[in-house]
């Protein structure tokens, strides 16, 4: 049937029957025929071309920095003491197993003793054990004195081991515990080392002060890579994936980008702000950025490098549905609609181009 009024099939006349454009498949359009050739230049309808340039579509929430809490560490003594030393300060770059400080205590004092006098003990033991095992083999000491000399070296082994695990446990390493045999170390010192690469961001060690077990002396952190907390709204929730590159701005850094990774979603949305959280790993080798800035995140969700661009200004509303007018005749338009349904990219206001 054909429209008697427009000139066009009944089902593709867009001004009788606009409702059948949300009916139509992306890329199905409806026809619009103004009253005479002139009637478009008359309105100020301007026709031009599209063209094609990179465009992306991306999920935008705010974010807040923080430090990566796997490259974060709070440095606290396994034992109480009192502080001798201090060797680092706020802001200091240290490398790791670089020296932080330097405790005192009696009960450090026993275990390093405890352990050199099992060294010694086990090095008698040893020695004991050589001199029966020759003596056996010359038939001058029994078989019964070899066990015994082999038992006591054994008990004295185990002693060793229990003693280097004593001081493992309070803090000691490889390093510290071999100075100690070879009489390079302090006694009833422990030396507090840097356990990784980093920055001292936080202080509380003063030399001279007393200090319970556990308590923070320092806080490492490796500044070189911040994580961004994203709030995601509910509704954009389907959009982010993990692996998808996020483009970060801070305000106080105007027209730089820093760019991460999205590593984690959360498992659940806040009940009242319904909001989901997500983690960006964003590299910070020259530190400009600071934990605790905030910060706008564009998630981005897919991109194309020949997108259809088209003045904003050309997009229309028609019962809800974005769409453009093709001229296919003088005085005949076509709707097309192919952002239906997909996300649709548009300049903002004042903007020469936007996506169609």
């Amino acid at each position: 049937l054909m429209c008697d009024e427009h000139g066009v099939p009944e089902h593709e006349c867009g001004i009788c029957h606009p409702e059948l454009l949300t009916r139509n498949a992306p890329g199905e359009g409806l026809k619009v025929r103004l009253p005479s050739a002139a009637s478009a230049a008359n309105a100020g309808v301007v026709v031009q071309t599209p063209g094609a340039q990179r465009m992306e579509h991306a999920v935008e929430c705010f974010a807040e920095l923080t430090f990566n809490q796997n490259k974060l560490a709070r440095i606290t003594p396994l034992v109480g003491g009192v502080v001798k030393s201090v060797e680092v300060d706020f802001g200091s770059q240290v490398h790791e197993g670089d020296l932080l400080a330097r405790i005192t205590s009696v009960e450090i004092g026993e275990a390093q003793s405890a352990y050199l006098t099992a060294i010694a003990e086990n090095k008698l033991r040893d020695r004991t054990l050589e001199r029966e095992r020759g003596l056996l083999a010359q038939r001058i000491s029994s078989e019964k004195e070899f066990q015994e000399a082999e038992a006591a070296h054994g008990i004295s082994r185990a002693a060793v081991r229990q003693a280097r695990q004593r001081l493992m446990v309070l803090g000691f390493d490889e390093q510290q515990i071999l100075a100690l045999t070879d009489r390079q170390g302090a006694p009833g010192v422990l030396e507090i080392r840097a356990p990784f690469a980093g920055e001292i961001v936080e202080r509380t060690a003063v030399q001279g002060a007393m200090v319970e077990m556990g308590e923070s002396l320092f806080t490492l952190a490796d500044v070189t890579a911040l994580w961004a907390m994203l709030n995601i709204p509910e509704s954009q929730l389907p959009r982010a994936r993990i692996g998808q590159n996020v483009a970060l701005t801070v305000e106080s850094l105007p027209g730089q980008t820093f760019n991460g990774t999205l590593t984690w979603l959360s498992a659940s949305v806040d009940a009242r702000s319904r909001m989901a959280r997500g983690r960006v790993e964003v590299t910070n080798a020259d530190g400009r950025l600071k934990a605790q800035m905030f910060a706008k995140a564009r998630i981005i969700t897919s991109n194309s490098s020949h997108a259809v661009v088209v003045p904003s200004s050309a997009v229309q509303n028609v019962t809800g549905t974005p769409v453009v007018f093709v001229p296919v005749g003088e005085d005949l338009f076509e709707t097309h609609d192919r952002c239906r349904g997909q996300e649709a990219l548009l300049a903002e206001p004042g903007a020469e181009e936007g996506v169609g």
